[in-house]
């Protein structure tokens, strides 16, 4: 038996999160007005992933990551006397609704689940993590969903990771692993935990040297022989 509990990142992992992005706030736009080019999904995706970047650090609390997008996204793009917490709220309510899992997704999951424990990790919030992953399907096969803003630590902060370890029980390490596509949040809170980790990748991007990764995958697919196999762990 290889790895006995699997942490999965959801965003970019398990569900097409760009997809659903983009839809979102084409609706969230369109119900006010305004058009939203790709130039401005570009310029929206600058902008939140830097301020994310700041929440993964420990610079930025998740209230002032969703406090500032909007309000640097609308000066950039010239709007005024919008409302930014109504904006984003009905962002989160309508990304909410969106739930596409990425191919292979709940292949992957069945045919882990009763064969090893299943988790989610994640820093995306409550408010529609919980609605996607049960419109998706994908909550029924998760022991356990672990949200930062409700552990009150981010990926890759330790005291998250040790947070979920607490919950889960005594489980060595070394029989876990984290699957993820961020670098920043998953590949480094695992090594910084001493988790194995899996660098989801399938637009096959150069593999940095840092953080080290255990595992490269480009589909899946891949995960469950992986997994399971004697030699995965």
């Amino acid at each position: 038996m290889g790895y006995t509990l699997i942490l999965w990142d959801v965003d970019g992992t398990l569900l097409d999160f760009d997809r659903s992005e983009k839809a979102a706030l084409g609706q969230c736009f369109a119900r006010r007005g305004h058009a939203f080019t790709d130039g401005d999904l570009s310029r929206f995706h600058q902008i939140n992933r830097a301020l994310w970047r700041g929440y993964e650090t420990g610079a930025l609390t998740k209230a002032e990551v969703v406090r500032t997008r909007f309000a640097r996204l609308f000066a950039a793009m010239g709007i005024r006397g919008e409302d930014e917490a109504a904006f984003n709220l009905d962002y989160q309510q309508t990304l909410a609704q969106l739930a596409l899992p990425l191919p292979g997704a709940m292949e992957t999951v069945r045919a882990l689940h009763g064969r090893c424990r299943q988790c989610v990790v994640s820093n995306g919030s409550a408010i529609t993590q919980y609605p996607r992953l049960r419109r998706s399907g994908l909550d029924a096969y998760m022991e356990h969903i672990f949200l930062s803003e409700e552990v009150g630590a981010p990926k890759p902060d330790g005291a998250f990771f040790d947070h979920c370890l607490a919950q889960l029980g005594p489980v060595p390490r070394e029989k876990m692993l984290l699957i993820g596509d961020s670098l920043t949040s998953d590949m480094l809170g695992g090594y910084r935990a001493g988790i194995p980790t899996c660098w989801y990748n399938p637009a096959a991007l150069p593999r940095p040297a840092q953080p080290p990764i255990t595992w490269e995958i480009r589909a899946l697919a891949q995960v469950p022989a992986l997994a399971l196999s004697p030699e995965g762990a």
